[in-house]
């Protein structure tokens, strides 16, 4: 059951109209979690926002807590570790921010490098401290005390940057096009975005926005053909809106 407001292309790209920022997050928020009920698993499902600053609407930081609220709500009875932005429970899907290095037994060293997604396996809290086990796959577990979550800019990771997102795949991609991130959103960043999905693309925001971003012209020969596809699927958005519009008067 999709949103009035959307507008599915193909099987592999979605529209979603919204009329404000807090229409767009709740937006966001509800077909992150319609996504994830419908059998996506969360290593595969991503939200990407060009910016983490809080300041800033449909922020990384902004939708990370709200969808942990709903997700992975906190109780009395369950640890948890914090940094000075997040909360963290078991459960947790969080990035690393940083690279770091690990000496294991026999002298074996694993490696975390920035961008690197993990779990939160067990909170341990002790007498001084409160120890976060991460499971970052590939047999590659690590203990952090509170500072060493705070020193490798770990963070909640239901939302990230486009940034941080580069050379990583996910089978759907759930991005905000805004005016407020009109800055960020040369067509460039777009591309980034969508070029992340094996799957399916859920772009949630404003259709001038979407124009703005294929008007700007900040882009490699590269991407001709992606432009080309995004061009398409603009003018097929025009289409579709025309249609209804005539429908609603």
């Amino acid at each position: 059951n999709h949103n009035d407001n959307s507008m599915i292309l193909d099987n592999d790209f979605q529209f979603i109209e919204s009329h404000n920022v807090a229409e767009t997050e709740n937006l966001i928020i509800t077909t992150f979690l319609n996504e994830y009920k419908a059998g996506t698993p969360i290593d595969d499902l991503q939200i990407l926002s060009p910016y983490k600053n809080v300041n800033y609407p449909c922020s990384t930081v902004n939708i990370n807590k709200k969808i942990q609220s709903i997700l992975n709500p906190g109780n009395d009875s369950e640890p948890e570790s914090e940094t000075d932005t997040y909360v963290f429970r078991v459960g947790d899907k969080v990035i690393q921010g940083s690279n770091s290095q690990f000496c294991r037994r026999h002298h074996e060293t694993i490696q975390i490098m920035n961008g690197d997604i993990g779990y939160i396996k067990k909170i341990i809290p002790t007498d001084t401290n409160v120890i976060t086990v991460i499971d970052f796959g590939d047999d590659r577990v690590v203990s952090y005390g509170m500072s060493e979550l705070e020193k490798n800019k770990v963070t909640l990771a239901y939302a990230i940057t486009v940034h941080k997102s580069q050379g990583s795949e996910y089978s759907t991609i759930i991005m905000p096009v805004i005016k407020e991130h009109r800055n960020m959103l040369q067509r460039n960043l777009v591309y980034t975005a969508i070029t992340r999905a094996s799957r399916k693309v859920i772009l949630i925001g404003e259709m001038e926005e979407l124009k703005e971003a294929i008007a700007k012209n900040r882009v490699t020969r590269r991407n001709t053909l992606f432009t080309e596809r995004l061009i398409k699927y603009y003018e097929m958005l025009q289409r579709k809106k025309q249609r209804k519009d005539k429908i609603a008067r």
